[in-house]
């Protein structure tokens, strides 16, 4: 069974590209358009990873992150929180309870090892 990841951003052009990279490699992908919509799918499906937009409307990554940490379905799932933020405010988002933080200035294939680093290859 591959892994399967949630990804919620709401860019249009990010989830796009995020979900074709990671179905190329094997990955199953879901993809939410806010953090609302993250928490609906994570209730409703195992995820073995979510990506989590920092910036979203309805509710942001930083709340979703806080509220898959909090559920008991969800405690144990790895999160990494996407964010076009500069480093120092990363440090502001540790309280999250995120497992990782990358930034989306960073080369998409740096995005694809920390998933094979979270979940292992995908084949």
């Amino acid at each position: 069974m591959k892994p399967k990841v949630l990804i919620a951003d709401d860019s249009p052009l990010v989830l796009r590209m995020i979900e074709k990279m990671l179905t190329g490699a094997g990955y199953e992908v879901v993809t939410a358009h806010d953090g609302q919509e993250a928490l609906e799918r994570a209730a409703g499906e195992r995820f073995g990873l979510a990506i989590l937009d920092v910036s979203m409307p309805r509710m942001n990554g930083d709340e979703a992150c806080r509220a898959l940490k909090a559920g008991e379905a969800t405690r144990g799932l790895p999160v990494i929180i996407l964010t076009s933020r500069e480093a120092g405010e990363m440090a502001a988002l540790a309280g999250t309870g995120a497992d990782h933080f990358i930034s989306k200035d960073t080369n998409t294939h740096h995005i694809l090892d920390l998933v094979r680093s979270v979940l292992g290859p995908a084949d």
